[in-house]
């Protein structure tokens, strides 16, 4: 049995476009939500955003890091060894990190892992 025979009967290209176009302006959407905080205080990005989940200090630039935990229940489907396969639950997390130098916040990264943001070694992370 072929993929395609897994999926739904027919799928309208039109709402393919709809889903390609909605995955890419969500990332757009992050990436200026990100960006909006160039140049801002690190003040103002604690105001908005709370308390760091982890900060670190290597003496020339800060980093302070937010995460949220991501959890993917069983059953959702994967591509794997040419078939679709149920996959086991999971948790992982969304870090973002800001980058601060001057009490500016001058870059930022997201990243996904499965190690707890109070375990990560934000001193890996150059800016």
């Amino acid at each position: 049995m072929g993929p395609e025979q897994l999926l739904p009967l027919s799928i309208p290209m039109k709402n393919i476009f709809l889903l390609i176009l909605m995955f890419v302006t969500s990332c757009q959407s992050t990436k200026k939500t990100m960006d909006y905080w160039r140049g801002h205080s690190k003040q103002e990005l604690l105001t908005a955003w709370g308390i760091p989940d982890k900060t670190s200090d290597n003496g020339t630039t800060e980093m302070l890091l937010f995460s949220e935990t991501i959890y993917v229940p069983a059953g959702t489907y994967a591509w794997s060894n040419s078939s679709y396969t149920r996959t086991p639950s999971r948790t992982y997390w969304r870090y973002r990190i800001f980058f601060v130098k001057d009490n500016k916040i001058v870059d930022w990264k997201i990243e996904t892992g499965q190690i707890p943001p109070t375990e990560i070694d934000l001193n890996i992370y150059r800016y």
